[in-house]
């Protein structure tokens, strides 16, 4: 059994993310911290998101901020999307 990604969708500004609103992904090592489910969730997440621990010890150390970074599906309605997120990871 072989799945592909047949997009994957990161912030629409390139490099790592430093400040609330840069439009950046983090690049790091995150947790997941729980699973959102279909019924608990805006139609435009897909069936499922994971909100992760950013920003973690280690980027406040680094004088990182920000919140809300999830791996999240894509709009049920539009699943071929072609734009960027705002920090998340659309898969």
């Amino acid at each position: 059994f072989k799945k592909e990604f047949k997009r994957i969708l990161v912030g629409k500004n390139r490099g790592d993310k430093w400040t609330e609103g840069d439009g950046k992904t983090p690049i790091g090592i995150y947790n997941l911290k729980y699973k959102i489910d279909d019924n608990k969730l805006d139609d435009f997440y897909g069936p499922l998101a994971y909100p992760t621990n950013y920003p973690n010890l280690y980027d406040h150390y680094r004088g990182k901020n920000g919140h809300g970074i999830w791996i999240h599906g894509f709009p049920k309605d539009n699943p071929t999307r072609d734009f960027d997120t705002k920090g998340c990871i659309a898969i």
